[in-house]
This record gives C-alpha cells, structure tokens and sequence, in this order.
C-alpha cells in the first residue's frame, strides 16, 4: 500500500489516494495514514511528487487530525525548508536592492507554494542590520515569538550593503491588521517605537509582511 501511495502516475495520485484512504480507513488506522501523509509531504517538498497548494495543505490537517506527533515532525519538516527557501540571491544593484526590490521577489512561486503550505495569520521576513549574537539572539527570540503567535517567521536576513530605517512593511490594505499586530509584538519584545508602511504599486502576493529592524 506504501509502495502504491508513493506513485505519481495518471491512474493514481497519491496525494488523491491518501484522501480517498483517510476517509476509508483513517478512524480504524490513524497512524498509518498519518504516516503516509507525511511521506508525500516530504516528497513534495523534495520536488519528488506534483501537487497542487490546496491539496497539500488537506495532507497536513489530514496528518495533524491524525497524529499530533507525526505532525509535529511535519511542521518541523516545513520550517526547515521555509528556512532554506527564504535565503535569497544577492543582488548587484544595492540602491534598487533598496528603493525597489523585497526579499519576496526572489522566491519562486515554487517555494512559495511550500511556504505556505501551514497557513499563518501572515508570512513574515525578518531583516537585521548586523550579523553580531546579540543581534542574532534578539531576531530569533522575536522569530519565534510570531511562530507562536500564529504567524509564518521563516528566518532572518543580515542586509549589511546599505542602511535602513527601522519599518514594518505590507503591501495590501488586507493585510494591515496582521503589520499592527507584528508591530504590537515587536514593541513589546524589543521595546522600540517602530512604524508601520504600507508599500503601494508593488508587484507581490497578498500575505507578506516586511520587517526591517536595527539591532545592536
């Protein structure tokens, strides 16, 4: 049955079979199915298998409802990719880097289709002035505050080629109540004033927040 379910073929999804599976037998042999579960997820992470967003998340809550330890290991699984998803490539121009260009921009729809496969309040980048402990120390507790809190923190970026001022960054009026709560928790983790900017004329997906931050 493992071996059927693994298959990416045109008589057989295996994201497909496990959802037909989980109605069948999920209540007799939740671990099992969690188990599955968890192997497509790897797979589609690993460009293994096709699927489509909207199904792979029906895996997760499928896994999540029937082994909360499976899915632990799952969400671990995700975070470790929204880590590596999230570095992104160098750019030549520092002044575009700067005026124009978001972190987002270098994300392939790909990737961003795996980072939000568990869905959060808001995806949010998280940008440092430095790469000294201190500052390091400081960004990951403030990342994994918003994780706790619901939102997608994936990992910290060091922009050291040019300064900046301390800001939280959205591009769709949608998306402003999750920035002030960003910016609620940033000013009581860090205890700093920082101010909210909406970014208008911007070509990116709804859901995103920046966070740029000075941290000595």
């Amino acid at each position: 049955m493992q071996d059927l379910l693994t298959q990416d073929s045109s008589h057989l999804k295996s994201d497909v079979a496990l959802i037909t599976l989980n109605r069948t037998i999920g209540e007799r042999d939740p671990k099992l199915i969690a188990d599955l579960g968890a192997r497509i997820i790897e797979n589609f992470l690993e460009d293994k298998v096709q699927s489509d967003r909207s199904t792979m998340r029906t895996i997760v809550a499928i896994v999540k409802e029937r082994d909360t330890t499976t899915y632990n290991a799952v969400k671990v699984l995700i975070d470790d990719y929204n880590s590596r998803a999230a570095v992104v490539t160098p750019i030549k121009n520092e002044m575009a880097v700067k005026d124009t260009q978001s972190i987002v921009q270098n994300i392939t729809d790909k990737s961003w289709a795996k980072l939000t496969l568990i869905p959060a309040k808001a995806t949010v980048f998280i940008q440092v002035n430095n790469r000294n402990d201190n500052t390091l120390t400081l960004a990951g507790n403030l990342q994994k505050e918003l994780n706790d809190k619901g939102f997608n923190a994936p990992g910290i970026e060091a922009i050291t080629k040019f300064p900046f001022q301390n800001s939280i960054r959205y591009f769709y009026t949608s998306d402003e109540n999750a920035a002030k709560q960003v910016q609620a928790y940033v000013q009581s983790i860090l205890k700093l004033n920082i101010k909210i900017q909406k970014v208008n004329n911007y070509k990116t997906r709804s859901g995103l927040i920046e966070l740029w931050v000075n941290l000595n």
